[in-house]
């Protein structure tokens, strides 16, 4: 089983958009996912009670209870376990560190949310937590190529010695209009660019997946 944990200490990352994502993109009827809903916000809960569809699966749980989820999930045949963190609790978040093969740490490209990356960045370093940044909510692509913000915004992840996907999720309505749903981008509209740009670092983060090694298999 892979385990995904989403993380930032900073709120409105766009951390649980993602993970709902994730989680979804990630299941299938062969290789089911499961939703850990671990913020005591429970934004993922609420996606998931407007819901038709019955899977991902989805347990709420504290962070000192994901432990067990993961043990009864891997003993019931999941694929994969998304976490969806809580922000500021950085005990909690280190706990989560530990029980995760990645932390996605999500941030959006302006100059406070970047700054904010490096207390998540240590948490990963601290637990030996291989991680990648994956810059969320930015402008669309132009033609010419990425918006100027986003390229910014890779120099500053790279002064902080943080490996960056390179692609990243653009701020597109489609994407909450779906969780208002109960869906995720590839159901409600999957042929949008949003769904193509979740596919792709979905895509990506199963790359560095089988790059890193899975430790908790």
């Amino acid at each position: 089983m892979q385990t995904i944990l989403v993380a930032s200490r900073k709120g409105g990352s766009g951390k649980t958009t993602l993970a709902v994502h994730l989680a979804t993109i990630a299941d299938s009827p062969a290789q089911p996912a499961l939703l850990i809903d671990a913020d005591p916000q429970g934004s993922a809960s609420f996606w998931y009670d407007r819901r038709v569809s019955t899977t991902p699966l989805l347990s709420a749980v504290a962070a000192g209870g994901v432990s067990q989820v993961l043990k009864d999930a891997r003993s019931s045949n999941i694929a994969t376990a998304i976490i969806d963190s809580p922000p500021h609790d950085a005990p909690g978040i280190g706990v989560l560190m530990r029980l995760a093969d990645i932390a996605v740490i999500p941030t959006r490209p302006g100059p406070l949310d970047l700054a904010a990356v490096a207390s998540t960045v240590e948490i990963a370093r601290a637990t030996k937590t291989p991680f990648i940044v994956l810059l969320n909510a930015t402008p669309p692509p132009r033609e010419g190529g990425e918006p100027s913000v986003v390229m910014e915004a890779r120099q500053v992840l790279d002064s902080l010695g943080a490996p960056v996907l390179t692609r990243y999720v653009s701020q597109r309505a489609v994407l909450s209009h779906s969780l208002i749903t109960g869906e995720a981008v590839n159901e409600f509209a999957p042929d949008s660019p949003a769904a193509q740009e979740i596919a792709a670092v979905w895509a990506m983060i199963r790359k560095v997946l089988k790059q890193t090694g899975v430790r908790n298999g």
